[in-house]
């Protein structure tokens, strides 16, 4: 009986399940495609191109089910594109082929450059060796149009570099450089544990998907020599986002001009996409050949036998250069040296030795070709000349011999004449003495082979004699053949009265003396007349002070009443062995208003450097400073504070808390410069081979004005350090006015605090990276890199830098008002131009970013007019406005954007006013090492603006108050011997001092289940000598489908799809009775069969728990050879479908180790059984 039921329950299954999937296949059957294929882009390259050059038209396509053509109609005539492979790099470079033409080079230190010294691979890799804190950039743009998944990945090494270096790596999707890397010293942070080169992969966001011009950069900050950066073996990868079709066009015939092409596209069901239109542009014929100048680093008439030359051509061109040629004819064997070209001017060079004997020609020709393959060259024709003997001559000019002037106490005389030489002459010297020892006083550059030259001296009382030597380029000199007398012998009897005269207003002395030498570098310039001076008449435009090349000194001038004297005080130490020119104006009077007769000039003539007075100049000298170290290990010039230049009484220099400052210091120190025993000044400094902190070049000046503390120091290695000062708190003030760049004077800082490179900072407070605390008599700033600072009072209104539009909402949309301001303040906004206390709108945010909205449920265009006051009340005169134009039938999106015509589509900020005429771009070092519970770091605006407007912060807390708990995702797969995975801070600490590390290298070995495609298969582990690979298209749910071959990853499911407990539309048109006999018949004849097999099934998963290892294998082994796994995954539901595919990968990985893995045999036996269990 049980049995009789068993078979009648199983027949009314199979008549139940038959007719189930009857009404499945007649849902296929009728199931129609309708969606349309999406042309995602396409591209034309060359272009611009000449007529009868081959244009490649390219076209992205995706469709749910099938791309059957694509199609390119190009004037009137369609061709038919073919299906390629996409070309998944966007870049690999390793550099092999030493063209750099693809990169762009830039910064103030030396450029990259490819090298083979340190390759990580094959023979060249690329290197920058900076030799400049401005730092060396090299950048490359590349395409992603039509792709997504962009990864970037490179090995760099970064030998030499210390703590204040920086290896740096960005990318830049068009919104500004993202930083990726920024690593400091070698072996340190990112490179910690690397002996040499160091893998770095990067995958890029959305951002970077099907983009145009996406650069990435490498940047190496470093100062000192051997401090270098190496990079080797660049890769940028990428997955289309279709197919991809091409079509190789011939343009031959074509006109000059624009031309218009349109894509199409049709899937498998003929529906077609919507047609897209691009265009290319055939250049006019190119006729016009390069230019091409050269030159030579010697002058053709003293080039001598094996003198090394360099040849230089610059070239350019109106289209296009391709090849350079330089040719070196000197001995009757052509050398040619070839060179690859690009762009529309160039510059290319090459060293030769001269190799022929004196009397021999010597032809050097380049030559340069552009893309159209016009040419043209330039030669350079040279005569080896003998080795040159041969003096210049010299002819003096004014004065006369025995001049004679006995009218002025001090005679402006101009000595001149001329010179020439055979070949080429270098220099003029003026010799005499009339400081009792004949020597050389003034000289200048002469070039040529003839000259004149041209001195000028204020002399007093003197008889002496002059002359003038002259060199040439070999070295040969001379004078001329006779010297000359000047006699000026003023003895003020007829003229006596007058000097003492009331009437009479003259310079009675001054210092230094006229014509002296050997001048300090520290040496105030002074005046002392024979009447009082009216003080308002002396100022830096009637005292003035310049050296030889005629730039004007500043200093701090201060006249003395009591003693009738002017004192000029040079705010820098004065040059050495340079010659300046003093002149006190006739513009200076005295105080009954009468002026100086004539301008009173004097000149005189610096020391060359000899820092311990020991006779030996420093140039000569191994120890400069007498602190008993030699120079070469010396990183700290001078021994005291007495080597600084400064006005300041008390100022002593600690180094690590000590005034014994006569030691070898190589490592990271605190440096101070303190008044009575009080800092002011302090900052650590990294003394080493390429930092030495030089006291002979400092100079200190502090409280320019009585009533406001102030502070200004000079050549103190600007980006080396931040610094701490230490201002008096002499007056009431609001806060500080901070100029960080290199100054002269107080005076230098605006009234307003807001001139380049201000920024004001209230105290207690802090803007940008500068932190201010106080008491009552003094002020602590922190963050400093250049240096000078002054109480101040906030008196300025805020500026508006930006202001922009967006909108949102649907049926309602809200115009959103964003403002950005220069410092912090409140600000308002008005359809109306009005006053700040009448704006009915007020923006929210007190710092520098506010935003207002108003909601419009019309189509509402007008204006915003804005208005923002500071914390001090300091209100903008004039309102900033914007348009705005709420266009509600063009507004279809939640997510921001907006336009300033109406015109433009959500999710974009197309009004935006930038009130900077400058677009900063700042750079920033890593945090420094965590000091008194601060940190600091040194940022750089790439675009040298002048303004600090977008400065990040340079100065942050680092306070332990955040505990890092860090949780990591599973490491990935082994890929080119590096895997990687994601970590995260639970606590978000915003610090990474114990983050781990998210990049480690490993090994893999080949098989077909390791996720990685490396042994010939089709796909990842499928394939070859791998299982059949899972598709969209082999009529089974086998890789997570909502139905069979639909649904994700595959297309969309339609009506007609095969599903898994989802209803089903059925279409009422019948079939055609014969298919639906037919189908019956199949359908039945495999249930029926499939219903004997499964009882077996269930035989055979009747295992007991402690059933042995060996008795389950040899279970699983009949169930594989008799039905197959892929049939026992069959029988289960989706749930368990995927679960067993894994399943099914572990247990032939288990295999693959028979050894090692039989625990997860047993595992994976266990829950296959459980799995059908539960799909029973």
């Amino acid at each position: 009986m049980k049995k009789t039921v068993k078979k009648r329950v199983s027949s009314l299954g199979i008549i139940s399940i038959n007719l189930l999937f009857l009404i499945l296949l007649l849902t296929i059957v009728l199931a129609v495609d309708t969606t349309l294929p999406i042309t995602n882009s396409i591209n034309s390259s060359p272009n611009p191109l000449s007529a009868s050059d081959l244009l490649t038209i390219t076209a992205n396509v995706t469709d749910d089910v099938l791309i059957q053509s694509v199609s390119v109609e190009i004037n009137g005539t369609n061709y038919l594109m073919q299906r390629v492979a996409a070309d998944n790099t966007s870049l690999s470079d390793d550099f092999e082929s030493r063209n750099l033409s693809n990169w762009t080079t830039s910064g103030a230190g030396a450029v990259w450059t490819n090298r083979s010294v340190n390759p990580f691979s094959g023979t060249v890799h690329i290197r920058a060796e900076p030799q400049n804190l401005g730092g060396s950039f090299i950048e490359r743009n590349i395409t992603t149009l039509g792709y997504t998944n962009i990864d970037f990945s490179f090995y760099a090494a970064t030998s030499g570099l210390d703590a204040g270096d920086t290896f740096q790596v960005d990318w830049n999707y068009g919104s500004g450089w993202v930083n990726l890397l920024t690593t400091h010293a070698s072996g340190s942070d990112e490179f910690s544990g690397a002996a040499s080169y160091k893998f770095f992969g990067f995958s890029f966001n959305d951002s970077a998907d099907d983009k145009n011009n996406i650069s990435i950069r490498f940047v190496c900050i470093a100062g000192g020599i051997n401090e270098v950066c190496d990079v080797d073996n660049a890769s940028v990868t990428k997955v289309p986002f279709g197919d991809l079709w091409s079509f190789v066009y011939n343009t031959t015939g074509l006109s000059a001009g624009l031309h218009n092409y349109t894509i199409y596209a049709n899937d498998s069901s003929n529906n077609a996409a919507l047609p897209i239109k691009g265009n290319f542009t055939i250049s006019g014929a190119d006729v016009t050949p390069p230019t091409i100048i050269g030159s030579l680093n010697k002058s053709i008439n003293s080039i001598l036998q094996n003198d090394t030359i360099n040849a230089t051509f610059n070239a350019t061109d109106e289209t296009g250069l391709n090849i350079g040629q330089i040719l070196i004819n000197d001995t009757g064997a052509l050398r040619i040296f070839n060179f690859t070209l690009s762009g529309a001017s160039s510059q290319f060079s090459q060293n030769f030795t001269v190799s022929c004997s004196a009397g021999c020609a010597v032809n050097v020709t380049g030559r340069v070709n552009d893309t159209g393959g016009n040419f043209r060259q330039n030669e350079i024709i040279f005569a080896v000349s003998s080795a040159d003997t041969t003096k210049p001559t010299v002819i003096l000019g004014k004065p006369d011999n025995n001049y004679y002037n006995d009218t002025d106490l001090y005679a402006n005389i101009t000595f001149n004449g001329t010179a020439a030489d055979n070949i080429e002459l270098k220099n003029a010297t003026l010799y005499h003495n009339a400081s009792g020892i004949w020597k050389g006083n003034l000289s200048s550059i002469v070039s040529g082979i003839s000259a004149g030259f041209k001195f000028s001296l204020n002399l007093t009382n003197a008889t002496f004699t002059w002359n003038v030597e002259t060199c040439d380029t070999a070295g040969n000199c001379d004078f001329s053949t006779t010297n000359r007398t000047v006699i000026l012998n003023f003895t003020g009897i007829a003229n006596a009265s007058n000097i003492t005269s009331a009437n009479t207003f003259s310079v009675l002395n001054f210092t230094p003396a006229n014509n002296s030498v050997n001048v300090s570098l520290k040496q105030d310039i002074t005046a002392t007349f024979n009447q009082d001076a009216n003080v308002s008449t002396i100022d830096n435009s009637t005292v003035i002070v310049k050296d030889s090349s005629n730039n004007a000194v500043r200093g701090k001038i201060k006249y003395f009443s009591a003693e009738r004297r002017v004192r000029f005080n040079p705010h820098r130490f004065l040059k050495e062995n340079e010659t300046y020119a003093v002149n006190l104006t006739k513009d200076i009077k005295s105080d009954n208003g009468t002026s100086l007769n004539s301008d009173f000039t004097w000149s005189f003539t610096t020391e060359i450097k000899d820092t311990d007075k020991d006779g030996i100049l420093d140039i000569d000298d191994t120890d400069d400073d007498n602190d008993g170290i030699d120079d070469s290990g010396d990183f700290l010039k001078g021994i005291n504070a007495s080597h600084i230049k400064t006005d300041i009484v008390g100022l002593t220099v600690k180094v690590n808390d000590s005034t014994n400052i006569s030691k070898n210091f190589d490592k990271k120190e605190l440096v101070q410069f303190l008044v009575n025993n009080s800092v002011i000044v302090e900052f650590n400094f990294s003394f080493g081979q390429s930092k030495a902190l030089d006291l002979t070049n400092i100079s200190i000046q502090q409280n320019d004005n009585s009533s406001k503390g102030s502070i200004i120091i000079n050549s103190l290695i600007a980006n080396a350090t931040l610094k701490t000062f230490y201002l008096d708190n002499l007056s009431s003030y609001d806060g500080v006015c901070i100029k960080d760049a290199d100054v002269d004077a107080i005076s230098d800082i605006s009234n307003n605090c807001k001139g380049l490179f201000e920024t004001f900072v209230k105290c207690p407070g802090n803007a940008r990276n500068y932190n201010c605390t106080i008491n009552s008599t003094r002020i602590k700033l922190t963050g400093l890199n250049h240096s000078a600072a002054q109480q101040a009072n906030d008196n300025a209104p805020p500026n508006i830098d930006l202001m922009s539009v967006s909108y949102s909402g649907t049926s309602t949309v809200s115009a959103i008002l964003t403002v950005i301001t220069d410092e912090d303040a409140i600000c308002k906004y008005d359809s109306q131009d009005i006053s700040f206390g009448s704006m009915s709108s007020s923006m929210s945010g007190s710092g520098t970013q506010h935003t207002g909205s108003i909601s419009y449920d019309a189509d509402t265009a007008g204006t915003y007019y804005t208005l923002c006051k500071d914390e001090f009340g300091n209100i903008m005169p004039s309102s900033n406005s914007i348009s705005f134009n709420a266009n509600v039938a063009e507004i279809s999106t939640n997510s921001g954007g907006g336009a300033s015509d109406g015109g433009a589509s959500a999710g974009a900020d197309n009004n935006i006013l930038n009130f900077s005429s400058c677009n900063e771009n700042w750079i920033c070092d890593g945090w420094s090492e965590c000091a008194n519970d601060f940190q600091t770091r040194k940022c750089f605006d790439l675009n040298n603006c002048g303004m600090q407007n977008r400065k990040p912060k340079e100065f942050q807390s680092c306070k332990k108050e955040c505990e890092e708990i860090w949780q990591c995702d599973k490491w990935s797969v082994c890929t080119e011997s590096v895997r990687k995975r994601g970590c995260y801070d639970v606590n978000s600490c915003s610090t990474e001092d114990f983050k781990p590390s998210e990049y480690e290298e490993c090994e893999f070995i080949a098989e077909c289940y390791n996720l990685i495609q490396d042994q010939g298969e089709e796909g990842i582990d499928c394939g070859g000598p791998c299982p059949v690979c899972e598709t969209c298209f082999d009529r089974m749910q086998n890789q997570g489908e909502e139905g069979i071959d639909c649904g994700n990853p595959c297309r969309p499911c339609r009506t007609g799809d095969i599903l898994t407990g989802k209803s089903i539309a059925i279409f009422t048109e019948p079939l055609p009775k014969i298919n639906l006999l037919f189908i019956f018949v199949i359908v039945s004849a495999l249930i029926f069969i499939a219903f004997k097999k499964i009882p077996a099934i269930q035989e055979v998963f009747k295992i007991k728990e402690d059933s042995s290892f060996d008795n389950k294998h040899k279970i699983i082994s009949k169930l594989k050879d008799n039905f197959g796994l892929d049939k026992i995954e069959a029988t289960m539901p989706k749930t368990y479908n995927t679960g067993a595919t894994k399943l099914k990968k572990q247990w032939f990985t288990a295999n693959h180790y028979p050894a090692n893995k039989a625990a997860d045999k047993e595992q994976i036996l266990n829950k296959f059984q459980e799995a059908y269990q539960h799909g029973r």
